[in-house]
């Protein structure tokens, strides 16, 4: 049996007519509930992660923003006992200008901005205590459109 309990916390500011920040923080306490893990952390599951916003809103229909996003230190996939050692918390930061009419919405996205080292998966080896290291892309370019159908 696993347990997590948790807390998040948000928050949004209008700093200016123009000018927003919203901002989110997840603390999870993810642990084993018993047998011999009692009490063990769930490996891949971060403690905390989080994300701050900067928008800027150009007029009605266009919005500039940059967002910081934060995942906390883990123990790797399959390191149910937490032998190995803790995979490091990372920033990621993105960039993005939105186009907002009244019916669909276009995004242009640069996600790693500034094309940031980090895995998005480790996977611990019981027999051999290596660990496997999947890196996370380098910084990418999204172009999306949503239709809003009422």
């Amino acid at each position: 049996n696993t347990l997590r309990q948790g807390i998040t916390f948000t928050e949004d500011w209008r700093l200016a007519p123009k000018w927003n920040v919203d901002s989110q923080i997840n603390y999870v306490n993810a642990r084993f509930q018993s047998g011999i893990l009692s009490g063990k952390l769930i490996p891949a599951v971060p403690a905390l992660n989080a994300n701050v916003g900067l928008s800027y809103f150009w007029s009605e229909a266009w919005i500039a923003k940059y967002t910081a996003l934060y995942t906390g230190s883990r123990y790797a996939s399959l390191d149910r006992y937490n032998i190995g050692q803790k995979q490091p918390g990372y920033w990621l930061s993105l960039v993005s200008l939105q186009y907002k009419p009244k019916s669909w919405i276009a995004s242009f996205e640069v996600i790693n901005l500034f094309n940031q080292k980090y895995t998005t998966a480790t996977v611990y080896n019981t027999q051999t205590q290596d660990i496997t290291y999947y890196p996370g892309l380098g910084r990418e370019y999204q172009l999306t459109v949503k239709l809003l159908l009422d």
